[in-house]
């Protein structure tokens, strides 16, 4: 395998990531081995491992983003699908899976209407996952559960040292939707500078750190694999706290793993043994 590895700054513009531009860095865009043609990826893959995190109620999410080929809500948020882990309270921890734009329907009891105030569904389950434990995070669409008219996907955590695997939840999409797009995002979202008050960097509060350890997602059809084959870019400018404007450096960076298209993404670096 030949890696590229590109490393550049970059404003993604699906429409999803719009409400994340306040703090959501490291964000890694991927490209992986492209499916396109035969529809898209039915099932994706995407290992992480949290190092590092405040338990200290919201703060973090930790996600990977995928496009479906056929954007049908360009206006309305876009037509995105993501998963992720989110560190709560000790003890209290979630794994999300969600789905942007209209025509979507919830079929699990961990799922709900609506995604980030918007059209979707978004699903969570409360799930006490561990710090320098491996997990693998996946997206798939459920065949035996489509129709002529929809397609139903489903999301699922699994400890890849026990093995055990749980669901989110799933829900329906439009079918004319697709597959899912070669082209993916991990970010690293400090969601409590979405608030307005937090508008003005200098008026936030130096980010709690963070260390975690992300690994290429892969893309499936019908179990064929296509891993990632290069990074698009590595984006860190978007987002500054009161630490990072005082000492005019990011409070965060992006370390890639020799060898690989895998990352140790750390935030919080400037304030980290205060």
């Amino acid at each position: 395998m030949t890696l590229k590895i590109t490393i550049q700054k970059i404003a993604l513009c699906t429409a999803s990531m719009f409400s994340l531009q306040a703090f959501a860095d490291p964000n890694i865009s991927y490209g992986l081995e492209s499916a396109n043609a035969t529809g898209g990826y039915d099932k994706v893959t995407f290992p992480i491992t949290v190092n590092e995190a405040p338990f200290t109620g919201r703060n973090y999410y930790y996600a990977l983003q995928a496009d479906f080929i056929k954007d049908i809500d360009p206006a309305k948020g876009g037509s995105a699908i993501y998963i992720g882990l989110q560190p709560r309270d000790e003890g209290k921890n979630l794994v999300i899976f969600s789905t942007f734009g209209t025509g979507t329907t919830a079929l699990s009891s961990n799922c709900k209407p609506g995604a980030d105030g918007g059209s979707g569904t978004s699903c969570s389950i409360q799930y006490d996952w561990k710090l320098d434990t491996p997990y693998v995070l996946t997206m798939q669409k459920e065949y035996k559960d489509s129709t002529a008219n929809l397609d139903v996907w489903s999301g699922h955590i699994q400890n890849k040292k026990t093995l055990e695997t749980l669901e989110i939840g799933r829900f329906s999409v439009p079918k004319e939707r697709l597959g899912l797009n070669h082209s993916m995002y991990h970010f690293n979202e400090y969601f409590l500078f979405n608030n307005p008050k937090y508008k003005n960097p200098e008026d936030r509060p130096c980010i709690q750190y963070s260390k975690i350890t992300v690994y290429a997602p892969t893309g499936y059809v019908k179990n064929k694999s296509y891993p990632t084959n290069k990074i698009k870019g590595v984006r860190l400018d978007t987002g500054k706290d009161s630490c990072a404007i005082a000492q005019n450096k990011l409070n965060y960076r992006a370390t890639n793993i020799p060898g690989t298209f895998d990352y140790i993404n750390e935030t919080g670096i400037l304030n980290k043994n205060k």
